[in-house]
């Protein structure tokens, strides 16, 4: 009997692993999101590729970076224990030099947290890289590199994106410079969107622990209520892989779910029933059988 791989056990049974570029990243994205899943009992992991010492280090003097490192690590860890996430621990990259570093060593952390934590969902940046930064970037990429040469079958990859409706409609979308590159909220059209998470009951842990990140508050200070009200809302996800399936293969559903575990749960139901000889051409029974 073909048995489906994936998350069809109860939410504490669950894991999550959101990989990001810098220390903020990950709540501004996705906070409510991995505060909402965490209150549920899901072991919600975070793996932080750089330690954000380029985010201002002007301020602390001839040691900058040095010192802003540390600072922005703390910060960071405080922030994980607001949202209720592990931060793993791991190998960093310098700050602004992700895009320069190969994606196969860049990767190689990633690839180190997928085999170790096995993780249902991993979450990561879209290709909009949120605000266009090359370590955002530089992080889909290797994230996605990572997944396919890592994940156990039926897990799944997620893009989060802002939606483009509430970009639009945003009065500061944090413009700024990076060495001559223009750097700008950018919002991703909702119609593909697999989920949709309501978290206006965790949206106050989101800003809470955004508020841990200190020395950044110059960043989001420009940000007004109407603006935090709308970021507020919902948290939008993209579906990019599920491990050991052919995504171009199958008939997408065209639902917006509101949970990311119950929708790849019905995803693969769907699949389940209109491409099962295809699984059997293509991956073993037993495989499937081991990744329940």
């Amino acid at each position: 009997m073909l048995k489906f791989p994936g998350p069809s056990r109860p939410k504490d049974q669950h894991s999550i692993l959101a990989v990001f570029a810098h220390p903020d990243d990950e709540t501004f994205l996705v906070g409510g999101t991995l505060a909402h899943y965490a209150r549920q009992g899901v072991r919600v992991e975070l793996l932080c590729l750089t330690r954000g010492e380029k985010g201002s280090p002007e301020k602390l003097g001839d040691s900058g970076e040095r010192k802003l490192a540390r600072i922005r690590q703390a910060e960071l860890e405080k922030c994980c224990r607001v949202l209720g996430v592990r931060l793993l621990p791991g190998q960093t990259f310098p700050d602004g030099q992700l895009s320069e570093t190969n994606v196969a060593v860049l990767s190689q952390p990633i690839e180190k947290a997928l085999r170790e934590r096995h993780p249902d969902l991993v979450l990561t940046f879209g290709a909009d890289a949120l605000t266009g930064h090359p370590d955002h970037l530089a992080i889909h990429h290797a994230t996605t590199r990572a997944f396919h040469r890592t994940s156990r079958p039926g897990s799944a990859l997620f893009y989060a994106s802002l939606a483009a409706h509430n970009v639009d409609q945003l009065s500061n979308k944090m413009e700024g410079d990076l060495d001559g590159l223009p750097l700008c909220l950018a919002g991703r059209r909702t119609e593909e969107a697999f989920a949709a998470l309501d978290i206006r009951q965790t949206n106050h842990l989101k800003w809470q622990a955004l508020a841990c990140h200190r020395t950044q508050s110059a960043s989001f200070d420009g940000l007004s209520q109407d603006d935090l009200d709308l970021l507020g809302q919902e948290e939008y996800f993209w579906l990019a892989a599920i491990a050991g399936i052919d995504l171009a293969a199958t008939c997408f559903p065209a639902r917006l779910h509101a949970d990311l575990f119950e929708g790849l749960t019905h995803y693969k139901e769907t699949y389940k029933e209109t491409y099962k000889e295809t699984y059997k051409e293509t991956y073993k029974e037993a495989a499937f059988e081991k990744a329940s």
